[in-house]
């Protein structure tokens, strides 16, 4: 695909583990082993295509209510795997962040974390963000009530432009993403990003995540590249 109909910025909701591990009388937490492993090819397919950004919504806040089992595999798993498939994901190009709060998770899950944003925080080719404990209308809540502060302090005394808002986002300094796929065969955007996204192209797509190859992705790419963005504007 040509460089200038690639996006910027993807962001993708891998959706459908749980559903794909029932589907194969599988337990669940083997759909988010199987899930993680489409997610390390999806993510270096995508960064070797040349986007600059990556944003996976990998924990929502709502996700708190699932079995303690399933957090607790989710968690166990994720760990594991950023200690196995790190330096695969994780090169000397890529920076990775964290969008959300990260207070509630089990601290050896935050170590593991914490080390490889400290290990990749100069890098700048290729941003990842993760998001974890996210939700889109807690972020917006955030940000208000940061910003309600700093005017009660005196701090900020101009009026709240939609670029000042932005800076109070986790997101502050990245891209709104261009593109945003969800597969699963479910049709939401689910809390995400729901600032950023006011003008991302969305695309659906029916599998179940684990079973998303780079040929699925290339497919949304296809679709996006055919698409024209007019930002409420008109082509004619």
């Amino acid at each position: 695909m040509s460089s200038v109909c690639l996006p910027r910025h993807i962001a993708i909701i891998p959706d459908g583990n749980g559903r794909w591990a029932k589907s194969k009388s599988l337990s669940v937490n083997e759909g988010h082993k199987a899930g993680m492993e489409a997610l390390q090819k999806i993510i270096i397919y995508i960064r070797d295509l040349g986007v600059k950004y990556l944003t996976i919504y990998a924990f929502s806040s709502e996700n708190w209510k699932r079995e303690e089992s399933e957090r607790q595999g989710i968690f166990n798993l994720a760990e594991q795997f950023f200690s196995l498939k790190s330096s695969e994901i994780v090169d000397d190009r890529t920076k990775v962040t964290v969008l959300g709060e990260m207070g509630p998770f089990p601290k050896f899950f935050k170590d593991r974390l914490d080390s490889i944003l400290q290990k990749t925080k100069n890098h700048n080719e290729f941003f990842l963000q993760i998001a974890l404990n996210y939700g889109g209308r807690a972020e917006i809540i955030k940000a208000i009530n940061r910003i309600i502060l700093e005017v009660k302090s005196g701090k900020m005394t101009s009026p709240i432009s939609e670029e000042i808002f932005s800076n109070y986002l986790y997101t502050q300094n990245i891209p709104d993403p261009d593109l945003l796929i969800r597969t699963g065969d479910v049709y939401r955007i689910s809390n995400f990003l729901l600032y950023q996204s006011s003008y991302s192209e969305l695309v659906f797509l029916k599998k179940y995540w684990p079973d998303i190859t780079t040929e699925d992705i290339k497919t949304a790419l296809d679709l996006y590249a055919q698409r024209e963005r007019r930002f409420g504007g008109r082509s004619d």
